[in-house]
């Protein structure tokens, strides 16, 4: 959920751009409206999760512009209604426990994969605030249904994803199932394994063969038949 201090810089964000930008804007309601809703609307988008009442309440009383005030209605109670909702599958989302007081990220790594010995691991690096990653992970049915032949586990760990909206995602896309593992880590422990794992951008995907091996190969799930390939060739 937001926080107080998250709270008051959206609060701040919404309410005083107008002050600052309007000047710089034509002097048309419609086009302020479109403005101020595509500024809110991305808020909600980006973080994946609703605003605060009080933010909404700004923009209603402010936005009058049916089209837009509209716009942004809609996109709030969508990540209403996903919040609310239960997750499917959430033995999937795993707790940091095991590795609380770990902070070597080769070593982390290898207690999270520790269970699932003898058996392919596909590791995506993601964050719920990367584009391209929530691109990736709404094929991730997709994916699962290719892959099933080859008892592989799917290992995700985020990126400075509030926890909330890293459930949101997860619910989003259904990116769950009895072989489908979450870490949501503390910042440095995830540091820690990126850094182990040589992560440069986001996605970052790496691949762990059956005897435990961590791979140096292209194993982008983006491209399925590739993967598919490569998992063939192990």
């Amino acid at each position: 959920m937001w926080n107080s201090n998250a709270d008051a810089i959206i609060r701040e964000f919404a309410v005083k751009i107008p002050q600052n930008a309007i000047s710089s804007l034509p002097n048309n309601k419609e086009i302020y409206d479109i403005y101020m809703a595509g500024i809110i609307w991305n808020e909600i988008n980006n973080r994946r999760i609703p605003l605060p009442a009080d933010v909404i309440e700004w923009a209603e009383k402010n936005i009058s512009t049916p089209a837009a005030i509209n716009t942004v209605l809609e996109m709030q109670n969508r990540y209403l209604a996903l919040q609310r909702r239960a997750l499917s599958g959430g033995e999937s989302l795993k707790t940091n426990d095991e590795v609380k007081e770990m902070s070597d990220g080769e070593k982390i790594l290898r207690k999270l994969v520790e269970p699932y010995k003898g058996k392919i691991i596909l590791i995506d690096v993601w964050g719920t605030w990367c584009s391209p990653c929530r691109q990736a992970l709404s094929h991730s049915m997709e994916l699962y249904e290719r892959m099933a032949p080859y008892d592989m586990v799917f290992l995700y760990l985020a990126n400075r994803s509030d926890e909330d909206s890293w459930k949101n995602v997860i619910k989003e896309y259904n990116v769950t199932g009895d072989n489908v593992v979450h870490y949501n880590l503390p910042g440095e422990q995830q540091s820690a394994v990126e850094n182990f794992l040589k992560v440069n951008g986001y996605p970052t995907y790496r691949l762990i063969d059956r005897n435990g091996n961590l791979l140096d190969v292209n194993a982008d799930p983006r491209n399925l038949d590739a993967l598919e390939n490569l998992i063939k060739a192990l």
